[in-house]
């Protein structure tokens, strides 16, 4: 997990048995307290004693960790339900000010753990955490901080599960870290109806993967062939000469987009989400979502997706 975590990452941990919780969350809490960072764990199904047992086992000095302010480890009732229910807006402030207290402080980073079993046990509004754990991504994008959500597979509806995949873009599950392909940026998670959301992404995600795999056989095959035939040509006498790549057929829409606007493409191909694409070129929200219809409206294109699809397999 070590090499995942160097960069800010939103995780949702995927568990069955609480040895498989452990078997995470005690290295992610490690690694964090050897790194310099500052870790925050929520409890909720582990009483704190239970938890500071288990990092004792785990090689970690908790009393020691604490009384440092490098370790700091407190309820649900102390975060997600404070004032007696739970609120989006009031947990992301809540982030929001561990983040500057931990740079205050002097640590490298923040790195949290939260046991989200507490909206099950307190019968809380389920699209109110799916809501938050949308939002959360738009801190994780302007900060340096790491967070594993963990979510017993047990005790969370399959419908619950998957919200959470579209909300985490990373995933651990069977001790395994994945790069969450079915992960949905924020903009267009909480803007679209769920239904439609869901087959666009799935088609999109369809596209991106064949698209991908295509390319990797190509350039594989090409590479071969070239290989071929330079042999044949040397045995021959004849000088290699290299080929001329095909035209691509949508070079003349291409060229009609500004300097801007195929930057913005170009980020679009990444995967970036508009807000993004506005903190990198240094303009607002408004200005990207003016030079997308520009750029839609050029290349003949109709839906969001569309254009999506054309930046990934032209650029």
């Amino acid at each position: 997990m070590n090499n995942v975590t160097e960069t800010s990452a939103h995780i949702c941990l995927l568990y069955k048995k609480p040895e498989e919780q452990f078997k995470v969350i005690m290295p992610f809490i490690r690694n964090g307290l050897e790194s310099g960072e500052q870790c925050i764990y929520i409890c909720n199904d582990n009483s704190i004693d239970c938890l500071f047992n288990l990092m004792e086992e785990g090689g970690v000095d908790a009393y020691k960790a604490v009384k440092s302010d490098a370790l700091i480890v407190i309820t649900a009732q102390e975060a997600y339900l404070q004032g007696g229910r739970f609120s989006p807006d009031f947990m992301l402030r809540f982030l929001d000010k561990a983040i500057i207290s931990s740079k205050n402080a002097g640590f490298k980073r923040l790195r949290g753990a939260g046991e989200a079993t507490w909206s099950v046990d307190s019968n809380a509004d389920m699209e109110l955490l799916i809501e938050y754990e949308a939002k959360v991504n738009y801190i994780f994008e302007r900060n340096d901080v790491v967070a594993l959500c963990q979510y017993n597979i047990g005790k969370f509806s399959p419908e619950v599960l998957i919200d959470m995949l579209y909300t985490h873009p990373m995933v651990m599950y069977d001790n395994v870290m994945r790069k969450n392909f079915y992960y949905i940026p924020p903009d267009e998670y909480l803007e679209t109806s769920r239904g439609s959301l869901t087959l666009e992404r799935m088609l999109l995600n369809l596209a991106s993967i064949e698209t991908t795999i295509h390319e990797r056989a190509k350039n594989v095959l090409e590479s071969i062939i070239d290989e071929l035939r330079d042999k044949l040509l040397k045995v021959d006498g004849i000088p290699t000469t290299d080929e001329k790549p095909p035209m691509n057929p949508n070079l003349d829409k291409i060229k009609t987009l500004t300097k801007r606007e195929i930057e913005i493409l170009r980020l679009i191909a990444k995967g970036l989400t508009k807000t993004k694409i506005a903190d990198i070129l240094n303009i607002n929200d408004n200005t990207v979502t003016l030079h997308n219809a520009h750029i839609m409206r050029k290349l003949s294109l109709n839906r969001t997706i569309d254009l999506v699809l054309f930046a990934i397999n032209n650029l």
